[in-house]
């Protein structure tokens, strides 16, 4: 799961000059989906790319445990809520091979696409947003589906969090940040004196922002001067070496209010130049897993995320359409300062410090 969530993350925001928040949790658990149904040489892509080492049987035990593990870690956890929703949207008539649906574990649902593709594309976004709670809207865009789609496959997750210490109001300020040096816009900016655990290089200042319960955290990644954002998104990897570094310091961390929203986008040039191809050519792809005819491919693999965080806390929404055609078509100490005050990278993260979202921000 990590060593996906940071090949995507690097090869959507490798330049580190955009906004960029996405969950690459959600991608992989609908790009699973589809991998359940994929035989011969496409199946032996999506399992390089997606680290899947074990039988299709034994995989989707483990994904599942994943979701358990994911699920537990928010249970119980009073002002930390986690949503997870997996749908197929099938073609009325359509038949799915049993193993297929038995792998999967979705919600299947029954839509027209020959007949009133967008009735069926108004159902799947209407069904996009309940499950965000109204942050992810109109995922598929108007033409997105036509009479050829006969399966859909959908993954929305939703998080909400209260920081464990929560930023007084009063105490944040119109400050500015540089998105590039010397060049400030005035934002928000949110500060408080805490203990956090927290990590430094020689290039980067490295804090975790707990939320309540204490499983899930926010980890920044913030360059020191003189070193680039593009920089961190090429170490991203050195994520777990850096957080088993934590100690609990004194810092005084200044971080801006912001809301980003990024997408819808389609991840397919992400995906291949990831060495995930065939599934995306018909003259290619092999997805008789799915259905006898083996008459699929992908057309589209769509994804949007959206993230809001102020004094409180944090929440935050994604959603991934992929959408399948016929061929046929203690002392106090001096407290750190972590000034948030340029571009950095962040990461929501379990217990077990797998990103649930990824992103940077370049200008809130």
């Amino acid at each position: 799961m990590n060593d996906f969530s940071f090949r995507l993350y690097q090869a959507l925001g490798a330049d580190g000059n955009v906004n960029l928040v996405l969950s690459p949790y959600s991608v992989r658990a609908a790009l699973s989906r589809l991998f359940f149904g994929a035989r011969g040489d496409t199946e032996a892509e999506m399992r390089t790319v997606l680290g899947f080492h074990n039988s299709r049987e034994r995989t989707a035990m483990r994904l599942n445990e994943e979701d358990a593990r994911l699920q537990a870690a928010f249970s119980g956890a009073e002002g930390c809520t986690l949503n997870l929703a997996n749908k197929l949207w099938v073609q009325a008539g359509y038949k799915l091979l049993p193993e297929f649906l038995q792998l999967c574990r979705s919600g299947v649902e029954s839509v027209d696409f020959k007949r009133n593709c967008e009735a069926a594309r108004l159902r799947i976004n209407a069904s996009i947003e309940q499950d965000t709670k109204g942050m992810i809207k109109d995922l598929l865009g108007s033409g997105t589906l036509d009479s050829m789609v006969r399966l859909v496959i959908t993954n929305a997750v939703y998080f909400f969090g209260f920081w464990a210490a929560k930023f007084k109001k009063e105490d944040t300020k119109a400050e500015p940040f540089y998105s590039l040096p010397g060049q400030g816009k005035t934002v928000d900016m949110m500060k408080q004196i805490g203990r956090f655990p927290f990590y430094e290089t020689d290039d980067v200042q490295i804090l975790a922002m707990p939320y309540l319960g204490g499983k899930v955290q926010m980890i920044v990644v913030l360059p020191k001067a003189g070193f680039s954002l593009q920089g961190v998104v090429w170490k991203i990897a050195h994520l777990y070496d850096w957080v088993a570094h934590f100690e609990s310091r004194r810092v005084e961390v200044h971080f801006p209010k912001f809301t980003m929203e990024w997408g819808p986008t389609n991840l397919i040039p992400s995906l291949m130049a990831m060495g995930m191809k065939k599934v995306f050519r018909p003259n290619a792809a092999d997805l008789s897993g799915i259905e006898l005819a083996g008459e699929l491919y992908v057309s589209q693999v769509v994804h949007k995320a959206k993230i809001v965080v102020n004094e409180e806390g944090t929440e935050a929404a994604a959603a991934t359409a992929i959408v399948t055609r016929s061929k046929g078509i203690v002392p106090v100490e001096k407290p750190i300062v972590f000034r948030a005050d340029h571009p950095f990278v962040y990461a929501i993260v379990d217990m077990d410090t797998n990103p649930i979202f990824i992103g940077n921000l370049i200008t809130p």
